[in-house]
């Protein structure tokens, strides 16, 4: 899976989330890695080692609380 980037109040990607000196770039919300958009060109496309676990954390916890919302309704 890509990684899933911070973003700011518009929807879009927080390119200033990662901030030091003249350097600024995304922050991946999975993994946490973040990295200069300007030095390290295309290093957004890569795939996040953390993405498919991620994704999957996020499909059981929405399935459990789907599940609690349910048992609430009985």
């Amino acid at each position: 899976m890509k990684h899933r980037f911070k973003r700011d109040e518009y929807g879009e990607v927080d390119y200033f989330a990662h901030e030091w000196h003249i350097h600024n770039g995304p922050r991946c919300l999975w993994c946490g890695d973040s990295w200069c958009m300007w030095c390290e060109r295309g290093r957004h496309t890569e795939e996040c080692p953390e993405g498919e676990a991620a994704r999957r954390r996020l499909h059981r916890a929405k399935r459990s609380y789907i599940t609690k919302i349910r048992r609430r309704r009985r």
